[in-house]
């Protein structure tokens, strides 16, 4: 993780004859630890999966990708979160309801449990690189 290094400085001058403390500065600094980039993978070859989809569908999953969870791209879409989608969207939340059981069907995202959503590691991905492999496995495995 990266981080902001601080450290604390102290300055004091002293009159040699008399021993008075003429000047004393003290420069604090503190490590402060800085939040990580997360990093996204797009994968290009999924390009055909969204072709034909419309603006709506496309804005759906492009903010889906930004709050799904790192690793398994899971996603809550309980009714509170989709209301706000609806909102943050310009939609109603019968038109987001319609948009999300087209995205089903086409196997973009899949309903986990109530309010619960994965997005398709084949389309969207987020976190390490180097489970990206186990997790679209795992999600082929859960289509059998």
């Amino acid at each position: 993780m990266a981080r902001a290094i601080q450290s604390k400085v102290i300055t004091t001058r002293v009159d040699r004859d008399t021993g008075e403390l003429i000047e004393s500065i003290e420069k604090q600094e503190r490590v402060v630890p800085c939040k990580q980039t997360p990093k996204y993978s797009m994968w290009l070859g999924q390009l055909s999966a969204i072709k034909g989809l419309t603006s709506n569908q496309m804005l759906l999953l492009f903010a889906l990708s930004l709050e799904m969870e790192f690793e398994t791209g899971e996603i809550d879409i309980s009714t509170a979160r989709r209301k706000k989608l609806a909102t943050e969207l310009d939609i109603s939340d019968g038109t987001l309801r319609n948009i999300i059981s087209k995205l089903i069907q086409r196997d973009l995202i899949r309903k986990l449990n109530s309010g619960l959503y994965q997005v398709s590691p084949f389309l969207f991905y987020r976190g390490k690189l180097t489970q990206i492999n186990a997790q679209r496995e795992l999600y082929l495995k859960k289509t059998a």
